[in-house]
């Protein structure tokens, strides 16, 4: 089992940021790719904490997993930093859809700011955003020797941007890998990802099943590369 004894963190799925008590922003991501990652990861003997939106796909064995829900991104920081920090988590495989922006403040037409109250429907609004903390740089400073995956989607076609993507992302974000996918493709058959490490090597997979195995291989060989398995 190539995550024996491995402590290892999979998000997934979406966060949401409130609007008011019942309204929220949030994102299309169900976390199906994040769910199949987790089970591998589980299947590899790794011990899966599961940190996932509210309406995030459950992974199969999720019985043989962590659960934690989380909500907005704070509870998303929150649930990272104790799991880092307390439970000494080996690797993050961050593929949650984080929300990119929250709610700064919302004003009704008489240009009165709403403060928490439910918004009354048929009137009309101006709603102020702020960018939300940004969480992948975080993982590092809490525990700097962590395996830390990230994931990019980009409406992009040419291979070669995609892999300069990927490499920007991990120096920019301080990742040890990153997948790098085709926005237009991930629902398709021929969903691909392109795989991209510190060391600028480049590997390519396609089907979503393929590549969740594919990465939990990738991984070990990065941790293990005296011992790297065929890819």
């Amino acid at each position: 089992m190539l995550f024996k004894d491995l402590k290892v963190i999979v998000t997934s799925g979406a966060t949401q940021e409130p609007l008011d008590t019942v309204r929220f922003l949030t994102n299309i991501s169900r976390g199906s790719f994040g769910a199949m990652i987790a089970d591998e990861a589980v299947i590899q003997g790794a011990k899966v904490y599961y940190v996932h939106g509210k309406h995030a796909v459950i992974p199969h064995f999720i019985h043989s997993m962590k659960d934690i829900q989380v909500t907005s991104v704070l509870d998303l920081l929150r649930e990272l930093e104790h799991l880092l920090l307390m439970e000494d988590a080996d690797v993050v495989i961050h593929a949650m859809a984080v929300s990119d922006f929250q709610v700064d403040m919302i004003l009704n037409y008489q240009g009165h700011e709403l403060k928490g109250e439910k918004i009354n429907a048929g009137q009309s609004l101006t709603v102020h955003l702020k960018p939300t903390p940004n969480i992948i740089p975080r993982i590092k400073a809490w525990k700097n020797n962590v395996f830390l995956v990230g994931f990019e989607l980009e409406p992009v076609e040419d291979e070669s941007q995609l892999i300069d993507i990927g490499r920007r992302s991990n120096a920019k974000n301080h990742m040890d890998m990153c997948v790098v996918r085709r926005l237009h493709r991930i629902k398709k058959e021929d969903h691909e990802a392109i795989f991209v490490n510190t060391r600028g090597e480049v590997h390519r997979h396609s089907g979503r099943s393929m590549i969740a195995k594919k990465l939990v291989r990738a991984i070990y060989n990065e941790l293990h590369p005296e011992l790297a398995a065929d890819d």
